[in-house]
């Protein structure tokens, strides 16, 4: 099993999504997630997802009061890992967070055979 972390920062009041890029035959399991804001508070409501292609398989949100600095993150260790479909690529996606708001992001993970 593979194992991989994929990071990522956005512009400021910007979407951004990091992608692990889908694996011919083999699916790759979500062990762990971190999302903070930086550059200003957080000054819209914000989703974060999970997605297993294109499909949402997990979320949360800031909220639009999360000060500068306001983490989300989740570990779900290996026995927990969220598993993908077999030839897809795992996402995690966070929407624009507001004037100044910038977002750096981390997901963590691996990819197993059938």
């Amino acid at each position: 099993m593979a194992e991989w972390t994929v990071v990522g920062t956005s512009e400021a009041n910007t979407a951004k999504t990091i992608t692990k890029a889908a694996a011919n035959n083999k699916r790759h399991y979500i062990t762990a997630f971190c999302v903070v804001s930086t550059g200003a508070a957080v000054g819209a409501e914000t989703e974060i997802s999970i997605k297993d292609g294109d499909t949402t398989v997990w979320k949360t949100y800031f909220s639009d009061s999360s000060e500068q600095g306001a983490e989300r993150k989740q570990n779900f260790g290996r026995d927990g890992a969220i598993p993908l479909s077999y030839g897809n690529a795992a996402n995690l996606s966070v929407g624009a967070g507001g004037a100044g708001c910038i977002y750096v992001l981390n997901l963590k993970g691996f990819t197993g055979g059938r």
